[in-house]
C-alpha cells in the first residue's frame, strides 16, 4: 500500500514537494462483526469527534468492507525541501 501524504507541484521548480509511505504487509478482510463495529467507531470518532455514528455505521455496516493491514515494514520518503523546512 502507498500513502502519499503531500504532493504540492511547484511548476517554477520543475519539482514537487512530496510525502509518501509505502507499507508491507498482510492485509485481511474484517468478517466478525464486533471487531467491524470496533473499527467504524474509531474511524467516526477519529473524523467526526463527538457527533453520535450510531445511525450512520448501522446504515452501511453490511455494505462497507473493512480491511486490516498487519504491517511487516513501513518506509517512508520526502522531497529535501520539507525536511529543510522543519
Amino acid at each position: 500500500m502507498c500513502v502519499v501524504g503531500k504532493d504540492d507541484v511547484i511548476p517554477g521548480e520543475f519539482t514537487s514537494y512530496f510525502r509518501s509511505l509505502i507499507v508491507f504487509g498482510k492485509a485481511e478482510i474484517v468478517e466478525d462483526e464486533t471487531d467491524r463495529l470496533e473499527a467504524l467507531h474509531l474511524l467516526c470518532n477519529k473524523y467526526s469527534p463527538g457527533i453520535d455514528p450510531t445511525d450512520e455505521i448501522a446504515r452501511f455496516l453490511k455494505t462497507v468492507c473493512i480491511v486490516r493491514i498487519d504491517i511487516d515494514l513501513i518506509t517512508g520518503k520526502e522531497a529535501i525541501e520539507l525536511t529543510r523546512q522543519r
